[in-house]
């Protein structure tokens, strides 16, 4: 598994938590799973450690614009060339330059190579991004061609790969997965919760995620004695902007937690789930919302549309609204708990049905060409398939 960013990522990531994710299912199911990343300055500096026990090369390259950029190209090359009897398939796990070169040596070396197009950087001025007619565009987008496979986790990314002159037959929409049963905490509780009506938000604090719209919408829905508060778990740019916002406005109901290495004890706190996206590809915090059994209050965009049924599952708003999003957060706010647990199972049921780990693995294994996954001993026992189980409940 090919990611271009720090590996493993503090705080989680889209892409970085699917490789992470998928690393450890597949490995504890009898198929190895090699991770290759650059060595970035903010991450760990060793060149070979293991992730879970997962194994993880880095690559070094040098700090020096351009040049650094070339030389970990050229350098992950050889890689892939000298380790090539000991590996099967590449999967790139973001559509960018890595992936340019995972694809054209991988076609010279006869190996089976998926890329995966996550969203936000492919279509925020990417590949997939129709006005970006830049040289570099170009160039990637043909090179990434040399692959065998196109994962697109949302029906809008498939969309754009073909119109982008990618082959609609070697492009499968295939979701993030998620854990289902490390969620199951507050959806198995059957009780209704007491205190304030509780919102969770669960992300970057960025431009591109929408905090800048979700505190303002909070504020004008609900006024400063409402019993309803909102967490928001993450960190970001924006930080300092919406602690002087809660301050200046006096909201004790607003909480910035930071960034959580577990975010499943917040979501058993919560009511319903919050997902302001300007854009998005298809996001991890959605699903894992979903999983948890909450009603998620999203934005019209990729990923969030294929998994929103509005009204049964969730709401929609359009991207970057304040008022749309204050006036859904009111109507939220007066559905009372029994109606939002009902529409939270729902959800879950919905997310189970579409991207649970044991279904989306399967997928995967399909364009691996890979014959399914070893059974799982658990309490001394052996379960089937791709059957999610204890051993690995808490990944």
């Amino acid at each position: 598994m090919i990611l271009e960013s720090c590996f493993p990522t503090e705080g989680g990531g889209g892409a970085e938590g699917q490789v992470r994710t998928l690393g450890r299912y597949l490995t504890a199911r009898g198929i190895p799973v090699r991770i290759v990343v650059p060595m970035v300055p903010r991450g760990p500096q060793q060149e070979y450690d293991a992730v879970d026990g997962v194994p993880v090369w880095r690559i070094p390259y040098p700090s020096i614009r351009k040049i650094g950029g070339l030389v970990l190209l050229v350098k992950l090359a050889w890689f892939l060339f000298r380790h090539r009897r000991n590996y099967d398939v590449i999967h790139a796990h973001i559509a960018h330059n890595l992936a340019v070169v995972s694809s054209v040596v991988g076609r010279l070396l006869g190996k089976k190579v998926i890329v995966k197009a996550t969203g936000s950087l492919e279509l925020a001025q990417g590949i997939l991004d129709s006005r970006n007619r830049r040289l570099a565009a170009m160039l990637t987008r043909a090179g990434l061609k040399h692959a065998s496979y196109f994962q697109a986790t949302s029906s809008e990314i498939r969309k754009c790969l073909v119109e982008n002159g990618f082959d609609a037959g070697r492009v499968r929409v295939i979701p993030n997965a998620v854990d289902i049963e490390r969620f199951s905490g507050r959806a198995n509780a059957g009780t209704h919760r007491n205190g304030p009506l509780t919102a969770v938000y669960v992300g970057r604090l960025e431009d591109d995620k929408g905090t800048d719209v979700l505190v303002p919408a909070w504020i004008d829905a609900f006024p400063r004695d409402a019993s309803a508060r909102l967490l928001l778990v993450g960190e970001g740019s924006q930080r300092e902007i919406l602690d002087r916002l809660i301050a200046e406005n006096g909201r004790q109901d607003i909480r910035l937690l930071g960034p959580q290495e577990d975010v499943a004890p917040f979501l058993a706190e919560a009511d319903f789930a919050v997902l302001p996206s300007r854009h998005e590809g298809l996001s991890n915090a959605l699903l894992e919302c979903m999983a948890a059994g909450l009603p998620v209050l999203g934005t019209r965009v990729s990923g969030t549309v294929d998994f929103i049924e509005p009204e049964r599952s969730g709401w929609l708003v359009d991207p970057g609204d304040r008022t749309q999003m204050a006036e859904q957060l009111r109507r939220v706010g007066g559905l009372g708990r029994p109606a939002l647990d009902a529409m939270g199972q729902r959800a879950r049921e919905r997310v189970s049905e579409i991207a649970r780990i044991d279904a989306v693995t399967r997928k995967l294994l399909e364009l691996y060409e890979i014959d399914g996954l070893r059974p799982v001993p658990v309490d001394g026992h052996e379960q089937d398939g791709c059957r999610r189980t204890r051993a690995v409940d808490d990944m």
